[in-house]
């Protein structure tokens, strides 16, 4: 039997500890390099995970990297798709970032190489008169740029220093 857990279960301590005095425990790392060679619109999937990671291990620790399962679809030749990488990086990545953040968007904003994935919506004109006549500003309000999400360039910044052809459209 094969189970798997990671270090952000640590939560549920009593059967941690249970579980770590009757079973053997393997740390398993992501594994980046099964991806050596994939290339999706000029994404390198290796090097994008590698970069993912390197940022997530400075801000929080190495325990919270982000596993290889997240992208395996990607090894699969007819699921090389543009569509799939955007997918997993949308609806499966952002959020985990999300949680693992408690939506500290400027960290998250840094995971994802500060290129417009997410951005600062700054308080102005109608917004900016709803708190006039107060003493507190609210705190920042991020956005998720979806159009972002469609640009294959977006995701190359992550891990490579590359111009951005115009603005980013919000």
């Amino acid at each position: 039997i094969i189970g798997t857990m990671n270090s952000s279960d640590r939560s549920l301590t009593a059967l941690d500890v249970a579980m770590r005095r009757r079973f053997k425990f393997q740390e398993l790392l992501p594994e980046p390099q099964l991806f050596q060679g994939i290339i999706i619109e000029d994404i390198e999937i290796q090097a994008l995970l590698e970069a993912l990671n390197e940022r997530i291990e400075y801000l929080i620790g190495r325990d919270y990297c982000i596993g290889h399962a997240y992208f395996t679809l990607l090894l699969n030749e007819e699921n090389q798709t543009f569509e799939k990488l955007a997918d997993i990086l949308k609806n499966q990545i952002l959020p985990l970032l999300q949680e693992y953040f408690y939506s500290d968007w400027e960290k998250i904003d840094l995971v994802l190489g500060c290129n417009n994935f997410v951005y600062k919506n700054e308080l102005q004109g109608k917004s900016l008169r709803l708190f006039e006549n107060t003493q507190v500003m609210p705190e920042e309000v991020w956005n998720i740029n979806t159009k972002a999400f469609d640009d294959p360039k977006n995701y190359i910044k992550i891990y490579k220093d590359i111009e951005l052809e115009g603005p980013q459209a919000k």
